[in-house]
Formats: structure tokens, C-alpha cells, sequence
């Protein structure tokens, strides 16, 4: 479960700056389920929030077993975080690497994965993903841009995570099978963000700070 109570984000709050981006939203999302959130810019801040990589002004958001709030300090970041795999839609400028093999790896060192089983986990999410490439030799430089997609959607799945939040979706039928799959028939909650006409289960619009619900 992922649900957004009273959520408002406002930068620079009671300043003469003062900036708001939204105001007591209120989202539910279940597992199980597609989404998509439309609107204006500030939607691009939803996974940013649900990462924790900013904080909301007022209200709170529950994130599986966590709350997240104004000021609180989650000890260890890393267990919330592996639970959510999310692709910006800058995610072309996240690659720490040259070689793909060490993308694949850091996603699952970061997260205490069993590494003698890596290979194995690597060579499943390739096949799922349609990212075909030989990871233990290719450099990323070498990789045309539908791959590059494919290789960092395929190393924020590799963990397993029970939330997936995609600002960035290419035409892909395999990819959008394996997402439908992946939501279905594996319980996750999977977030497509961007003004895409696509067919989910629930659709949210966020424009001039509030959101409304649009049952697909």
C-alpha cells in the first residue's frame, strides 16, 4: 500500500519566495494495480517524494511500513529504498559506470542481495527486460538509447521491488508486458508518471496544486 494524506509540498514556506507545488493531496495506491499521474510539472516530484529524496511541507505518506513526514530521520534509508525501484525521466544522466556489468552489480550490492546468485538474477532480468547485451563485456558507451533505457529499467528491477515509478516509458511490448505482468499477476504497484495515453487502472491528474481521480 502507498497513500498519500493531506500532502503539500511549498518551497521556500512563508517566505517572500514562498513556491507551491501542490496542497493536501490525497492518493491512494494499491497493490496489484497501474497507475498514471498527469498534469503539470510538479508531478515529477511524486517519486522523488516517495524515495524520500525530498520531504513533504505538511501531511504524510505511508510507504509500505514507513511514514514519511516533515523532519523525520529514517534510520536506515536503504530499507525503504529497496522496496522501490524508480527511473527518472533524467535517468540517462544516473549511470555511475562504463561497464554494465557493475551497473547490475551495484543495484544488487546496495540492496544485500546473495551475491553468488547474481549471474542468475542478472541473466533473468535481461531476458524479461528484452535488454540483450553480453553485461560482463559491454561498455555503456557502446549502447544505443532504447538499450541504455532497457539497461537501467532492467537495474531498477533486478531487486525485486514491491513499488515501480517510471517517468520515462518507451513503445516497447515486451517491456509493457512484462510491467502489466509484474502489477497483475505479482501484486506490485506500478506508477507510470508523464502526460502518456496509456491504459492503467487509475488515472490522477495533478494541476494547479490539487489532483483529481479519473477511474479508467
Amino acid at each position: 500500500m502507498l497513500k498519500f494524506n493531506d500532502v503539500s509540498l511549498i518551497k521556500n514556506y512563508r517566505l517572500i519566495n514562498e513556491e507551491k507545488y501542490f496542497i493536501k493531496l490525497n492518493m491512494t495506491f494499491e497493490d496489484g494495480k497501474m497507475y498514471l499521474i498527469k498534469g503539470d510539472d510538479s508531478k515529477y516530484l511524486i517519486g522523488k517524494l516517495i524515495m524520500n529524496f525530498i520531504e513533504p511541507t505538511f501531511g504524510t505518506i505511508e510507504v509500505l511500513d514507513y511514514e514519511l513526514k516533515r523532519n523525520r530521520y529514517l534510520k536506515n534509508i536503504n530499507n525503504l529504498r529497496r522496496h522501490i525501484g524508480y527511473l527518472p525521466f533524467d535517468y540517462d544522466d544516473k549511470f555511475n559506470y562504463h561497464l554494465v556489468n557493475n551497473i547490475f552489480k551495484e543495484s544488487l550490492y546496495n540492496y544485500n542481495y546473495q551475491t553468488e546468485k547474481d549471474d542468475e538474477l542478472v541473466e533473468n532480468i535481461i531476458a524479461n527486460t528484452g535488454c540483450y547485451l553480453d553485461y560482463k563485456k559491454e561498455k555503456l558507451e557502446n549502447l544505443d538509447s532504447i538499450t541504455r533505457y532497457k539497461l537501467y529499467l532492467a537495474s531498477i528491477l533486478i531487486h525485486n521491488p514491491q513499488i515501480i515509478i517510471i517517468e520515462k516509458i518507451i513503445n516497447d511490448e515486451k517491456i509493457k508486458n512484462y510491467l502489466e505482468k509484474l502489477a497483475h499477476q505479482e501484486g506490485k504497484i506500478v506508477i507510470f508518471v508523464g502526460n502518456y495515453k496509456m491504459n492503467v487502472d487509475k488515472t490522477y491528474v495533478i494541476n494547479n496544486y490539487s489532483v483529481s481521480e479519473v477511474e479508467e
